[in-house]
């Protein structure tokens, strides 16, 4: 008797179990959360922060129509979000069915079928054929005592917002990788064309300093540190030519593209308008995707 009171007890106890309360803020309250927990210097505070994510089109600020396309076409064609796009329908579908589970359940069923009976009397053959049809009808609901049912439903929605978080996580990502390949691919070529331009110079250089020789108003050795010079020029655009290639090739694969380093760019670094500041660094944290995400599985483990 003591030994089925104890294991009633102990499973009670793990049944209560099965709820567990997060003292995670909610979606409305990260700024206070941060601020509370955070324990950040009082000047970052003093700024006057909104608190609120900063909305808008962050890559139509560069007012580059070329960058918005290629990121677009990363975006439509990167393998990273299409898998996380499908764990985030999976996830869909998984709380769909914890959902499912707390609701009442009915299935019903029906049969249909003939019998036929012979008999012979007095010399005569009868035969006597008859229907049969079936209709059944069975309901279940389980009460969901312990919360048992609610408490997987909670950890399925926290897992299908970690793969929303997963999600724009990695669409943020690619956007920003391809922005930035997009500046490096217009800085490669504006640099490179500083090289030219220097070898146009140092060339120019070598030029008049031989003149200056043949006359006999340089040495020698200023002119082998002309050519020195021209020489480390010429090198200096090979290198510019193959950085600005790789540069190309990066771009091209991830807007899924074959890395070919045909892509032409203006070799105009694109503009980005004065940032306003969001004073305490610390309400970042509450924006970012990874750490949404990472908050969001803490809450489906309990």
């Amino acid at each position: 008797m003591k030994r089925s009171i104890l294991l009633l007890s102990t499973a009670i106890v793990a049944a209560c179990a099965t709820s567990p309360t997060s003292s995670r803020p909610k979606a409305g309250e990260p700024v206070e959360f941060f601020a509370e927990t955070a324990n950040v210097p009082a000047e970052w505070a003093a700024r006057g922060v909104a608190g609120v994510a900063p909305t808008g089109d962050w890559l139509g600020q560069f007012n580059d129509p070329l960058m918005v396309g290629l990121v677009n076409e990363a975006l439509a064609n990167s393998p990273t979000l299409e898998s996380r796009a499908a764990i985030m329908r999976a996830s869909e579908a998984a709380t769909r069915s914890a959902r499912a589970a707390r609701r009442p359940s009915l299935s019903a069923s029906a049969s249909a079928g003939v019998t036929s009976t012979s008999s012979t009397f007095g010399g005569s053959a009868d035969r006597t054929t008859d229907g049969l049809y079936g209709i059944g009808l069975d309901g279940s609901w389980e009460i969901d005592l312990w919360n048992r049912l609610g408490a997987a439903v909670g950890a399925a929605d926290a897992d299908y917002v970690a793969s929303q978080a997963d999600f724009a996580a990695a669409e943020l990502s690619v956007a920003a990788q391809t922005a930035n390949a997009w500046i490096s691919l217009n800085e490669a070529l504006a640099q490179e064309r500083v090289a030219m331009l220097t070898l146009e110079a140092r060339d120019r250089v070598r030029t008049l300093t031989e003149r200056r020789f043949q006359r006999g108003l340089s040495d020698a050795l200023d002119v082998r540190t002309a050519r020195s010079t021209l020489a480390q020029a010429e090198a200096a655009i090979a290198a510019r030519r193959q950085f600005t290639g790789e540069t190309a090739r990066r771009l091209e694969t991830l807007v899924g593209r074959y890395p070919s380093a045909e892509l032409d760019a203006p070799a105009e670094i694109p503009m980005l308008e004065a940032i306003v500041s969001e004073g305490n660094p610390a309400l970042l944290l509450s924006r970012r995707p990874d750490i949404a995400a990472a908050e969001a599985r803490v809450k489906a483990a309990g």
